[in-house]
């Protein structure tokens, strides 16, 4: 039984990050003819790091999907759902195998992002057929957008864990028996 709720609490969880992230997600930067900056990452990110890297995986790959059935922008390429499904998995992971200490977040962040940066454009480099000098100078400019992301969800990701932390540790003295 207590396996049940256990399960269902992190499903509720899941899917109440799920709506935050496609709603941010419709909030947008957008640098004509470069990137986009948008800004649900830190919801997707914090599943995978609460419930671990399947959690992960699912939510991102419905973040990054839904996303684009809700809101299309552009062609779809289900191959970035697909990486965005690793990036989550592997953020997950992350976590788990360092421990999950602060510094963790840098690493468990930073990695897959850089490269889920580099796949995608490296997908979009054979799906435009782009020759290989566009290749490197719009892989320059992912890399430089996603240092500049990866420093904003390091941010809320830290206020998050850390208020996730005090809720939790504050349940926990209200239930002691």
């Amino acid at each position: 039984m207590a396996g049940n709720f256990s399960r269902t609490k992190k499903i509720i969880i899941s899917a109440m990050f799920l709506a935050l992230a496609i709603i941010i997600g419709r909030f947008r930067i957008v640098i004509p003819g470069l990137f986009r900056i948008i800004f649900n990452g830190p919801f997707y990110k914090f599943i995978a790091i609460i419930f671990g890297p399947i959690y992960g995986t699912i939510i991102s790959f419905l973040t990054e999907t839904i996303g684009v059935i809700l809101n299309p922008v552009g062609n779809y390429i289900w191959l970035f759902s697909i990486v965005t499904a690793l990036r989550g998995f592997f953020i997950g992971y992350l976590w788990q195998i360092t421990c999950k200490k602060k510094f963790a977040l840098i690493i468990s962040i930073a990695i897959p992002d850089f490269i889920a940066s580099f796949l995608n454009t490296l997908i979009m480099k054979y799906y435009l057929l782009w020759p290989q000098k566009t290749f490197f100078i719009m892989l320059g400019i992912r890399l430089f957008k996603e240092t500049i992301l990866i420093a904003i969800n390091i941010f809320i990701l830290s206020v998050m864990l850390d208020t996730y932390k005090k809720i939790i540790d504050k349940g926990e003295k209200e239930y002691e028996f």
